[in-house]
């Protein structure tokens, strides 16, 4: 190469890095009027082409490059990652193979190789050919921390861990390492390592608004509601337009008991998304937490238009009810969510079947047995794909807002479901006989805020005259042995088959001390004395202060009065649990 072509080719390049591409597209076009086939100028133009989103161009400067210089093995690799651009993943995937072939120490071929597994979703090859790029240069941290991002999808959480750490050993101020980082750390529940690590990016970029609305998210998840308040005003100061910002910071407003400044953030969101599913459900919680049903169911029929809440039903054909005349018509009725809200709202089917011809309820198969008795019932089905035919649907949370009611109107009685008195074992001792459950299921989103362990239970459990019963069906019920209270609570759940022979336990009981469960409903259904433990915030349905429930007249609600604070709620229910066994023990004597 004639020197003076050198010096051209020096000056583009550095133009080229300086991302001055117009000047240097000049220079390496100029090169090549003079030397068509000049090797690097041609490479480095269609490197060029490619960063301009001028795809095709790059690829038929590429290939040309490939055909008069096939033993070039980085004309391969940069025209493998031309076909990249282009979608044409396989075709990339054979010119950086032969990149490969020709020089193997050509090493970032393999990186653009774990590209192009990553873009046709085939994360364990990509994760493969990342590790064979880290076995010649161990400590790129831009390797590591796509590694690290394969490998938590994949769901190798503690490799990719490994990996995300090393990445940010490496390279501290690196904002991406440290996202995917937070990532990583949130799935594995290190919460406040998460959190720390956000705090990191945010110092490199501050103004990262994505950054910001998942800091909220971490610290709502650690308690920390205020902080998550803060950082969601933060987004929305960056991003004055954000409505979804705006509707979670209302939603974070009302569960800190700050509805006045809610109330205008949920004016603010719906103003300018005035069709946003989440925004509206959100603003549903906030307006029936109030005990405003009228408004508040109506913007509850939000929650089925967003995925995480689709029905557990699939989307049949037939309309949904709108609450006009059933005259005549068969109506599907479905749960929808949880068994404690199927429950719940199953309370509203006898009044629908006054109004239908026929009703069919569809509900999960451990409700099956507990709801077939409910009046006007005609067909009870577990099956979504085995549906006789019908003229409308409507889940079981909507009836309220068709049938306009609230616990106040609401024209069922209860108790409205009972036992069938098919459980094989009796109790019978003479003692106040209390049912106990102290978690629900570890998968619900709010598990860590409602739950306890039984050994947060044992300020109680030595109450005399009080014999206590496991409710629990799941692997928490181990905690009575691990907890050596295997003398203080009794477990015959091993004969429970379903929550029909739950309510046959029940039915056998003096009281019902539960958290925020399936089981909590079922005996507030049923008219059994229930108390229920609730977390600050509690959830909607119980409305605000209230230490008694329009839904169920024989529940009392035992709340948090500090965020995350059990330790007082059970010292309450151990107080009044020591009055009502003299109580009942005056009444049996």
């Amino acid at each position: 190469m004639p020197a003076a072509d050198t010096v051209q080719l020096d000056k583009a390049l550095q133009l080229h890095r300086q991302g001055k591409l117009e000047a240097a597209e000049k220079i390496y076009r100029h090169i090549l009027a003079d030397q068509p086939d000049h090797r690097d100028a041609l490479n480095n133009l269609g490197i060029l082409l490619r960063m301009q989103d001028r795809t095709e161009d790059a690829i038929a400067v590429l290939h040309h490059l490939t055909n008069i210089a096939p033993e070039f093995a980085e004309a391969w690799n940069s025209y493998g990652r031309a076909l990249t651009s282009a979608g044409r993943l396989e075709d990339a995937r054979a010119a950086l193979q032969r990149a490969l072939s020709i020089n193997p120490e050509l090493v970032v071929a393999h990186l653009n190789i774990a590209f192009t597994f990553e873009l046709s979703g085939d994360l364990e090859q990509a994760a493969a050919s990342i590790h064979r790029y880290l076995a010649a240069h161990p400590d790129n941290p831009e390797a590591l921390e796509r590694l690290g991002c394969y490998l938590h999808d994949l769901g190798h959480d503690e490799d990719a861990l490994k990996a995300l750490r090393q990445s940010v050993e490496l390279a501290p101020d690196r904002h991406s390492a440290l996202i995917a980082l937070a990532f990583a750390l949130e799935k594995s529940e290190q919460y406040e390592d998460a959190i720390a690590n956000r705090k990191r990016a945010l110092i490199i970029a501050p103004d990262d608004v994505e950054c910001l609305g998942d800091m909220a998210i971490s610290l709502e998840r650690l308690g920390q509601i205020d902080e998550a308040i803060t950082a969601r005003k933060r987004t929305i100061a960056l991003a004055p337009q954000d409505a979804a910002s705006m509707g979670d910071l209302g939603r974070l407003l009302t569960e800190n008991d700050e509805d006045g400044e809610a109330a205008g953030w949920f004016e603010r969101a719906l103003n300018l998304a005035p069709d946003a599913p989440r925004i509206h459900f959100n603003h549903a919680l906030y307006l029936l937490r109030r005990g405003e049903y009228e408004q508040g169911w109506a913007e509850h029929e939000w929650r089925q238009e967003f995925a995480s809440l689709k029905d557990i039903f699939p989307d049949y054909p037939q309309p949904r009810w709108d609450g006009s005349s059933l005259a005549g018509k068969t109506i599907f009725l479905h749960g929808e969510q949880g068994a404690g809200d199927t429950i719940q709202f199953s309370r509203f089917v006898p009044e629908v079947a006054r109004q239908a011809a026929k009703v069919i309820l569809g509900v999960r198969e451990p409700l099956a047995r507990l709801l077939a008795p409910l009046p006007g019932v005609d067909q009870i089905i577990t099956d979504p794909l085995d549906l006789p035919d019908f003229d409308v649907r409507c889940s079981l949370l909507s009836l309220p807002h068709h049938l306009r009611v609230d616990p106040d109107s609401d024209p069922s009685k209860v108790p409205y479901l009972a036992n069938t008195g098919s459980f094989p074992v009796q109790i019978s001792d003479g003692k106040l006989n209390v049912g106990l459950v102290w978690g629900g299921s570890p998968t619900h989103k709010n598990d860590h805020n409602r739950s306890l362990t039984l050994s947060q239970l044992k300020p109680f459990l030595d109450i005399t005259g009080c014999r206590f019963h496991n409710l629990q069906v799941d692997d928490r019920k181990l905690e009575i042995s691990a907890d050596g209270l295997s003398d203080h609570v009794l477990d015959m759940t091993d004969n429970i088959r379903d929550l029909a022979d739950t309510a046959d336990l029940i039915a056998q009981l003096d009281l019902v001390i539960a958290v925020d469960t399936s089981v909590a409903h079922l005996a507030g259904a049923m008219g059994t004395p229930v108390w229920i433990l609730l977390p600050k915030p509690a959830d909607w349905r119980w409305l605000r202060d209230r230490e008694d429930s329009p839904w169920y007249p024989t529940a009392r609600l035992f709340r948090q009065t500090k965020r995350g604070d059990w330790e007082d709620v059970i010292e309450r229910v151990a107080s009044e649990l020591e009055a009502y066994s003299l109580r009942q023990a005056g009444r049996l004597n």
